[in-house]
């Protein structure tokens, strides 16, 4: 669709080449503790549930993932003491696209956020897979 509406703009000797992105396939453990008066289980199906919500948006192209906002979405969750740990993990396999790129050199140098490429794209493809949560 781009392309076609393109050519009825663009000049005879211009030229625009568009590419596709490809796709970096990741994964989010985290590790929270939990009020003593509530229900593990119950608090924990809630944090999957607000990630699975997060992540049904997806990120646009170039989009950087922050751990920030993880942070903020989970302790905003009533039981929730503190979130102790974020971490991301880039997934490989006969299932998810094969990135060219490593975990090393996506994340930001203090460890707060996954620096994307600006041709590429982040996608959580199995939520039921790729977030993985610890509560204690």
């Amino acid at each position: 669709n781009l392309k076609t509406w393109l050519k009825t703009k663009k000049m005879l000797n211009d030229s625009i080449d568009i590419y596709d992105p490809y796709i970096i396939n990741v994964g989010v453990d985290f590790h929270v503790s939990i009020d003593e008066y509530y229900e593990k289980e119950v608090v924990l199906n809630n944090c999957m549930t607000v990630l699975k919500n997060m992540f049904a948006t997806k990120l646009f192209i170039g989009e950087p993932l922050y751990s920030s906002n993880i942070f903020r979405d989970l302790n905003k969750i009533e039981g929730i003491i503190d979130v102790r740990k974020v971490e991301f993990k880039i997934k490989s396999g006969s299932n998810y696209a094969n990135a060219p790129i490593s975990l090393q050199e996506l994340m930001s140098s203090d460890g707060t956020f996954l620096k994307t490429p600006k041709n590429a794209i982040l996608e959580v493809k199995f939520p039921d897979l790729d977030i993985k949560g610890i509560a204690k």
